[in-house]
């Protein structure tokens, strides 16, 4: 089972606009490196929520940081701390309009 990025980070859908920039994105952000997942929950299907980091770096804060994925609030409701960061990275996006912000 593959984990998404982070509890509360969303990205696009394969075959959907903007899935393959953000599939590039993801691949700038991890590159070869190890990516170590820590399940925090299930959602609704059963899939595993958590955070992802490659060494320090979160993978779904850059995600949002780089306008290739945004926030769920549903989520983010469960993490404070990961809501301030979530949020901030996603108007670090929003301001230049990067990404899904075009």
């Amino acid at each position: 089972m593959r984990p998404r990025s982070s509890i509360a980070a969303n990205q696009p859908f394969c075959g959907t606009p903007r899935a393959e920039a953000s599939r590039e994105s993801l691949e700038r952000i991890i590159g070869a490196r190890d990516v170590v997942c820590r399940e925090v929950n299930r959602d609704s299907f059963g899939q595993m929520m958590g955070e992802c980091f490659v060494g320090r770096t979160n993978v779904g804060v850059e995600q949002i940081r780089a306008g290739h994925a945004f926030g769920w609030p549903s989520y983010l409701r469960q993490n404070a701390q990961l809501a301030v960061a979530y949020t901030a990275a996603e108007a670090e996006a929003k301001a230049p309009r990067r990404g899904l912000w075009q």
